[in-house]
């Protein structure tokens, strides 16, 4: 794992459209996306389901840190020029960044330090399903079943859970992008400026409703309160199945 971060640290700077002054640390993000899954996301059987495993716990870890490299090029398809007042719009480009992440894993795994060429591929996976959750058709899984050695691998459940802590770190500004785009357009601000307006104090399992992620927010803002309780937002739709 170490051997990967070093190679994400190698990586031209991720700069953002609206944020052009402040680089995006994949490094800071993909640390607290794992501190999200230690600590709070996953329940004591899906740890144990995943604590078996090593090798699929280093592909979910290796996952967090590698969704956005695709920030770090030119983004091909995952172009900047997206009018984000639309939030079709901004799911389709935020796929597009994971799409473009999963091809540089591919075609790149060597330089990032990843192990093998099978294993590039099922993080690639991993991450391109990961995307697929913040559009229409949540959580779209490819028909080819993953394996590695003849061992199969649950790329779905990875994909959630990668989702999910995505989702939940409302420091990352692709997050904040989303709450922006479901925002009324007289009310919005600039995004790098919504962190200062709401935060999580408190994040653990529904004490009634099983298999349910409650979240407590400290917001500030009255419309960013309603962008975030709105019930078509992606964070709602999305489930971990063992």
């Amino acid at each position: 794992m170490a051997a990967i971060r070093r190679a994400v640290e190698t990586l031209p700077d991720p700069r953002l459209s609206w944020n052009e002054q402040e680089a995006v640390d994949l490094i800071d993000q993909g640390n607290r996306m794992i501190q999200c899954l230690e600590n709070w996301l996953l329940d004591d059987e899906q740890k144990q389901v995943l604590s078996a495993l090593p090798r699929d716990m280093f592909i979910l870890f290796s996952s967090c840190y590698l969704h956005d490299i695709g920030l770090t090029v030119s983004h091909g398809s995952a172009s900047m020029d997206v009018d984000f007042k639309d939030h079709r719009k901004t799911g389709s480009f935020i796929r597009a960044v994971f799409a473009k992440s999963s091809e540089m894993i591919r075609e790149n795994w060597q330089e990032l330090n990843i192990s093998s060429n099978a294993i590039a591929d099922i993080i690639a996976r991993v991450c391109l399903q990961a995307g697929n959750a913040f559009g229409d058709n949540h959580g779209v899984d490819d028909s080819e079943a993953a394996a590695i050695e003849g061992t199969a691998v649950n790329v779905p459940l990875l994909a959630a859970c990668l989702a999910l802590c995505r989702a939940l770190d409302l420091r990352s500004p692709m997050t904040r992008l989303q709450i922006y785009s479901r925002m009324p357009e007289d009310s919005r601000m600039a995004i790098d400026r919504m962190k200062a307006h709401f935060k999580i104090v408190d994040v653990g399992s529904h004490p009634y409703i099983n298999g349910t992620i409650r979240l407590k927010i400290h917001c500030s803002h009255p419309e960013i309160h309603r962008a975030l309780k709105q019930p078509v937002f992606f964070l709602t739709q999305c489930k971990i199945n063992c």
